[in-house]
């Protein structure tokens, strides 16, 4: 039988300290096939990829207790590869995070 991508589900960890938002993104992804994680903050974002994989990670880039700037570092580092998508509510600092991402 051949492996059918569309009816494997997707694992999404979702980052962000404003819970409000959590409602938005499972209103939006529950539509798809994944498995959404919610968690509020970058160190249990590092918790998270330590004991799993995920197919794509949504994280606010400004968190409590760590950053999701520098969460993402960390788990680069750690050899975690998989998509991030770095949001923030803050339009006029943007250019300082682009930077920050990129390094």
């Amino acid at each position: 039988m051949e492996n059918d991508v569309s009816s494997t589900k997707r694992k999404v960890l979702i980052a962000d300290d404003c819970v409000e938002n959590f409602r938005i993104y499972d209103f939006y992804l529950k539509k798809e096939n994944v498995d959404m994680e919610f968690v509020e903050d970058g160190v249990d974002v590092l918790s998270c990829t330590s004991e799993g994989e995920y197919d794509l990670i949504f994280m606010d880039i400004e968190m409590p207790k760590m950053s999701g700037i520098e969460a993402l570092q960390k788990i680069r580092k750690k050899g975690v590869d998989c998509p991030v998508v770095a949001l923030s509510a803050y339009e006029e600092r943007s250019e300082d995070h682009t930077s920050e991402l990129s390094s």
